[in-house]
C-alpha cells in the first residue's frame, strides 16, 4: 500500500528499495509476504516501475525504478 501511495509523487529515475525479497537461508529470514507484494506492484504498475532484484546468501532486495 505504502508503494502505491508514493508512486505519484516520484519523479522519473527515482528507486524504491524493499528489503527482504526472496530472503532465506542462510543468512536472511524467509517473509513470503514481502516478496509476494514486491511481485504485485510490478505487475500492477509495468508501465511505471522497472523491477530488478539482488540476491546473496539469503539476503535479498526488489528494487523499482520510476519510468
Amino acid at each position: 500500500n505504502d508503494i502505491s501511495k508514493v508512486i505519484p509523487y516520484m519523479n522519473k529515475n527515482c528507486i524504491i528499495i524493499v528489503d527482504d525479497y526472496k530472503s532465506g537461508e542462510p543468512n536472511g529470514f524467509h517473509i513470503p509476504c514481502v516478496t509476494r507484494a514486491c511481485d504485485d506492484i510490478a505487475v500492477e504498475y509495468k508501465d511505471t516501475l522497472v523491477k530488478s532484484e539482488w540476491n546473496k546468501l539469503g539476503k535479498g532486495f526488489c528494487i523499482f525504478t520510476v519510468v
